[in-house]
């Protein structure tokens, strides 16, 4: 995948702890949804996840299909990850749970404790999220 294609046109910013603003969580969702969106890998974090898209992670022909779900979700999942460690720690605080426990590096759940951890962060603006 050529990600440097993707960031011409959005660039993928990164969650800091240090910022108190909802609008920079907006701007990093928005971004992430981009670059899923783009690399046909959305659907992966969405209710009606459709894994059969054609959004592949490798050219490799020979691999099942199996295999191309597990990289195509782990890819997922080191996108929100690596723009979002920063505050990895805080959501783990906040929440009472450990994301380094999870085995199968699942998006969806990262990506819900990070959506929950802001909305317990800005609880009167959590609807505009």
């Amino acid at each position: 995948m050529e990600t440097r294609r993707a960031l011409k046109f959005i660039p993928l910013p990164k969650l800091s702890s240090y910022s108190d603003k909802l609008s920079d969580f907006r701007v990093w969702k928005h971004g992430i949804w981009f670059h899923l969106s783009y690399y046909k890998l959305d659907g992966i974090l969405r209710e009606n996840e459709n894994e059969d898209e054609d959004g592949s992670v490798t050219d490799d022909r020979e691999l099942d299909i199996d295999e191309v779900r597990r990289r195509r979700r782990f890819l997922v999942y080191s996108i929100i990850w690596s723009s979002a460690e920063d505050v990895i720690p805080f959501v783990e605080l906040t929440l009472n749970k450990n994301l380094c426990d999870d085995p199968d590096f699942d998006p969806k759940k990262l990506w819900q404790m990070i959506l929950e951890y802001y909305e317990i962060r800005f609880p009167s603006e959590s609807e505009d999220m």
